[in-house]
């Protein structure tokens, strides 16, 4: 990602705020927070700058996630609560299943189980319709695969037994071409003799 963001020099700003939501990312899972904290707080700048929500969401995510890292509760729960807010405006499934996800783990780090619970059930069910579109797409992948095929075999078939009626066809031809050769000269072997 740093090679990427290297790369990148400025050129494309929705580039650099995913690079940098990304690096953030893993400064926060390598337990190097203030770097994480750093890039996330450049990251968050840039998106506001460029105002692109799905990436707004995501760094709010993001940030939330390093607060709850760092036993940040209240400030986690409302980055959190920032982030589930856009996603829902713009229909940001994944990030909303995420923020459901880290809501419930932070209600249920302070003792706030019934907002805990609360939080679990709407995961699961995003994660669970999640779940089912994938499930349906996978279905749905197979069964074209599978009408492909089985056409494919299809056409393999009516193709074989076109050469097979076409070999017959020829054999049929030779046939009557051998028979009318072997006829003729039948006839002009009695024409010979009668004429003898």
């Amino acid at each position: 990602y740093q090679a990427a963001l290297a790369i990148n020099n400025n050129n494309s700003m929705d580039q650099r705020s995913a690079i940098l939501i990304n690096i953030g990312a893993i400064y926060t899972d390598r337990r190097e927070f203030s770097k994480a904290k750093k890039t996330l707080e450049e990251a968050l700048t840039l998106t506001q700058k460029i105002q692109n929500n799905r990436h707004l969401s995501e760094v709010w995510s993001k940030i939330a996630l390093l607060h709850y890292s760092q036993n940040q509760y209240k400030q986690a729960a409302e980055c959190a609560q920032k982030s589930l807010a856009i996603a829902q405006e713009i229909k940001y499934i994944l990030i909303q299943k995420d923020c459901y996800k880290l809501l419930s783990d932070i209600y249920a780090a302070t003792g706030n189980f019934n907002q805990a619970y609360l939080n679990h059930l709407d995961y699961k069910a995003l994660s669970d319709s999640l779940s089912n579109k994938e499930n349906i797409r996978k279905v749905a992948f197979l069964e074209s695969g599978y009408k492909y095929n089985k056409e494919k075999q299809d056409y393999e078939i009516e193709k074989a037994k076109q050469q097979i009626e076409i070999k017959n066809q020829r054999l049929i031809i030779l046939f009557l071409i051998i028979a009318s050769v072997l006829i003729l000269m039948l006839a002009i072997a009695v024409y010979w003799t009668n004429q003898l």
